[in-house]
């Protein structure tokens, strides 16, 4: 072969796709926005579109079961991570003219536990500068990531917490400025409806056990804070066939009250399973782009990506009009 051919031969290798370079695609397609609004506060709140995701080819693992959501930053996007096996995927949403319009994938990885084993059962994930956690279901301990987000570590252990099936830390909000840490429970405490235990918590300091007041009685499932530190719960609840979801919102000073937190309602929402308007949401993220703030929800839809119909992923975009 002349010098010639081969330089033109090796050009045409050096060309040619290769499936480790090709991006994952993460697909997404306009969902139904026909669900019953029972209450909003329109002053606050704006509904900007939803989205059904489509897992991406070439990633088994990552069927779904995305039990929580962080905003990582405008340069990493979002992380969903799923309570199983502690696979997460990341991805950037885009948004044209203030309403959701496609996303972007990112990357994937696998949270592992001590043992190498996939960190199973996660439910929550808070972000506070250099303190990654991760809270699970039937569990009082949670865990600390390494900044990687793919090693964790027992870091703090919940006392007089003995939680019993589906029941768990759903939810870690951060007050501000300064702390405290505020991990929710899932399930009512003492039959009250009205209310969740929850913990302040500081490193070095042991945990505060207090009674978490709701606006909305349906479980708090997640939560995000906002630009000013105030902190929005999500709150879900499913009986025969319909799936009610709700927003409420706490002052960041409300933690620090004398009094005790309060909150106020923001949303209730809710769609009949023929209409699939709404599906199992369980994580919340709240970010800016381009000088507006808004909130993104997603759903687990429980590993069914394999059987269309039942549940699905979704991509909720609400802009936060305070």
């Amino acid at each position: 072969m002349s010098c010639r051919l081969a330089l033109i031969w090796l050009m045409a290798l050096a060309t040619m796709p290769t499936y480790a370079q090709a991006p994952f695609e993460l697909r997404a397609e306009p969902w139904r926005s026909d669900f019953e609004v029972l209450s909003q506060d329109t002053q606050s709140l704006r509904y900007a579109g939803t989205l059904r995701l489509t897992p991406p080819e070439g990633l088994p693992s990552h069927r779904g079961s995305w039990s929580t959501l962080v905003y990582l930053g405008s340069h990493l996007g979002f992380q969903a991570t799923s309570d199983r096996d502690g696979h997460w995927l990341s991805f950037d949403v885009e948004i044209e003219e203030g309403e959701l319009s496609g996303v972007q994938y990112r990357d994937h990885g696998q949270i592992l536990d001590p043992n190498g084993i996939g960190l199973n059962n996660i439910e929550s994930m808070v972000i506070a500068g250099e303190l990654i956690l991760v809270g699970l279901d039937e569990s009082p301990v949670l865990y600390q990531l390494d900044r990687h987000r793919r090693r964790a570590i027992p870091r703090f252990t919940l006392p007089d917490y003995h939680p019993a099936g589906n029941d768990g830390i759903e939810a870690i909000a951060v007050v501000r400025p300064f702390g405290p840490l505020l991990p929710i429970s899932e399930k009512s405490h003492n039959h009250d409806d009205r209310s969740r235990r929850a913990w302040r918590l500081q490193p070095g300091k042991d945990a505060e056990p207090m009674s978490l007041p709701l606006a909305i009685s349906a479980a708090p499932v997640g939560a995000t804070e906002l630009a000013n530190g105030d902190v929005v719960l999500l709150h879900r609840h499913y009986q025969h066939g319909i799936t009610t979801i709700g927003l409420s919102h706490y002052p960041a000073d409300a933690f620090t009250a004398e009094d005790g937190p309060g909150g106020r309602p923001l949303l209730l929402a809710r769609s009949h399973q023929l209409l699939q308007a709404l599906d199992n949401f369980e994580g919340i993220a709240a970010f800016e782009r381009d000088g507006r703030q808004y909130l993104l929800l997603i759903s687990d839809d429980n590993i069914d990506w394999q059987k269309p119909g039942r549940q699905n992923t979704l991509l909720m975009l609400i802009e936060w009009l305070q």
